[in-house]
C-alpha cells in the first residue's frame, strides 16, 4: 500500500501575490510559480527563524519532506532574482481550516471561519477565492486537459507540471524503466516556461519513491506509455493524473496534450518485459 502523504499545514496566505522585476525588458521575463507551501517554508525558517525541525513540526509533515519543500522553493525564489522573472505565489498542496479571500478593490488578503461576502476591509463585494477548505476535488476525478486547467485556475496554480518518462526525447514506452523524466511547466496561456530533467530510479519504478518525488515536485500530471495497475495505482495515491497510451517525441506530446488530443488509454502493461521476465503487476 502507497504511503499516505501529509498534507501541508498553511494558517496564512501571504500578503501578496507575486513580484516583478523592474529595469529589463518584461516580455523577456517569463513567469516562475511558489507554492502555499513553499512560501510558507521560507516565511518559517528565513523570516520565522525557526529550525527545519520546527517549521516542520508546524506544517505536520516530516522533516525530510520539509527539507525537500525548502530547497525547491530556495531554487525557484533564485531563479526568479537571477533570471529576472516574475515571481507568481498561489496553488498547491496544502490544507487550512479557514477560508482565503482576495480583495480585488484593495487586494487585501481576507481570511474567515465562514463563507464570506465582502472585504473587511474596503468592505467591497469583489472577492477572489483562494482557498476553500471544503474543496476536495482531485485531479484522478478530471479526464481532460481544458478539466485539469480549469481546475488549477480555481486553486489559484498558475502552472500545470508535467511528468514525461523519457528516453532518447520521446516517450519511453515503460513507465518503470525510463531513462529519465522530462518535467515541464505550462503557464495559464498554454505556454512550456520551464523544462527539466529529472534521473530515474534504478530499478522498477512500480516499487521505488518516484511518486512521492513527483508529488514533491509538484506535478500533478503523467503523460506515459505503458503502465501496470499497480503503478497507476501508486501514481493516483500521490495525487497524480496520469494520461496511458502516449508515444512520439516528448515536446509534440505536450502539444496534443495541450490541444485536448490525448485521452488515458485505460489500458495497462499486464506482461510488459524490459529485457527480463518483469510484470507491471505490484499491488
Amino acid at each position: 500500500m502507497p504511503r499516505i502523504r501529509l498534507r501541508r499545514k498553511v494558517v496564512f496566505p501571504p500578503k501578496m501575490e507575486g513580484f516583478k522585476p523592474f529595469g529589463m525588458p518584461r516580455f523577456k521575463s517569463g513567469k516562475i510559480s511558489l507554492t502555499y507551501e513553499e512560501y510558507e517554508s521560507v516565511r518559517l525558517t528565513d523570516y520565522e527563524g525557526l529550525t527545519q525541525a520546527e517549521a516542520s513540526g508546524q506544517m505536520g509533515i516530516s522533516r525530510p519532506t520539509f527539507t525537500r519543500i525548502y530547497e525547491h522553493a530556495r531554487k525557484i525564489v533564485a531563479t526568479a532574482l537571477i533570471e529576472g522573472k516574475t515571481l507568481i505565489i498561489g496553488g498547491g498542496d496544502f490544507e487550512s481550516d479557514s477560508y482565503w479571500y482576495r480583495c480585488k478593490s484593495c487586494k487585501h488578503a481576507n481570511i474567515s471561519e465562514q463563507p464570506a461576502s465582502h472585504c473587511q476591509s474596503c468592505h467591497s463585494q469583489e472577492l477572489k477565492l483562494l482557498h476553500d477548505p471544503h474543496n476536495e476535488t482531485s485531479v484522478n476525478t478530471l479526464r481532460s486537459y481544458s478539466d485539469l486547467r480549469l481546475y488549477l485556475t480555481n486553486k489559484e496554480e498558475v502552472m500545470m507540471k508535467i511528468a514525461i518518462p523519457t528516453r532518447a526525447n520521446v516517450v519511453d514506452d515503460h513507465f518503470g524503466h525510463c531513462e529519465y523524466y522530462t518535467i515541464v511547466s505550462i503557464d495559464d496561456n498554454d505556454q512550456i516556461i520551464t523544462e527539466e530533467s529529472l534521473q530515474a530510479p534504478q530499478g522498477c519504478g512500480c516499487k521505488s519513491n518516484i511518486a512521492s518525488v513527483l508529488q514533491e515536485m509538484g506535478i500533478t500530471v503523467m503523460l506515459a506509455g505503458n503502465m501496470g495497475q499497480g503503478a497507476l495505482n501508486k501514481l493516483s495515491a500521490h495525487d497524480i493524473k496520469v494520461f496511458r497510451g502516449c508515444k512520439g517525441e516528448v515536446k509534440q506530446v505536450i502539444s496534443d496534450f495541450i490541444a485536448g488530443k490525448i485521452n488515458d488509454s485505460g489500458t495497462g502493461c499486464n506482461a510488459h518485459h524490459e529485457g527480463h521476465d518483469h510484470q507491471c503487476s505490484h499491488h
